[in-house]
């Protein structure tokens, strides 16, 4: 199998190399009775099923790892992101709890929904209010 999984498909990809050495290989064998092998064309293989299954699951399998390495590279990228994100939230503790307020102004907005509040994050909130009440006045 070659680096690109493609070993049993590289000999229906290049059907002049093919030809000619399937020529060079006759030609070998009738050269000794005076004949000589001038061209081979190939017009049609047919495969035995076994072989075309064979073939249909090497297929299958390398879509299925090109899938995972997809996956897995956006997963890596995600990854990324959230911690780069995790790094300004821990700069600014606020911007968690406003955050939090706006996924949950989001999910009120789909359903007709109830969102219960804890009490610490209730003391939270108001922390943040006045921490930015401050904030805008010493500007």
């Amino acid at each position: 199998m070659s680096s690109d999984g493609s070993a049993s498909t590289s000999f229906f990809r290049t059907p002049p190399s093919i030809n000619e050495q399937i020529k060079n290989v006759i030609d070998g064998h009738t050269e000794p009775w005076g004949t000589q092998v001038t061209a081979v064309e190939i017009k049609d293989i047919v495969l035995p099923d076994n072989m075309q299954r064979a073939m249909a699951k090497e297929a299958e399998a390398e879509r299925e790892r090109r899938a995972k390495i997809v996956a897995a590279e956006g997963e890596y990228q995600a990854a990324v992101k959230l911690g780069q994100a995790a790094d300004i939230i821990t700069q600014h503790p606020v911007a968690l709890q406003l955050r939090t307020l706006q996924t949950m102004a989001e999910i009120s907005v789909e359903k007709n929904s109830t969102i219960i509040f804890p009490a610490q994050f209730m003391t939270t909130v108001q922390e943040a209010f006045s921490l930015l009440s401050k904030d805008s006045a010493s500007k």
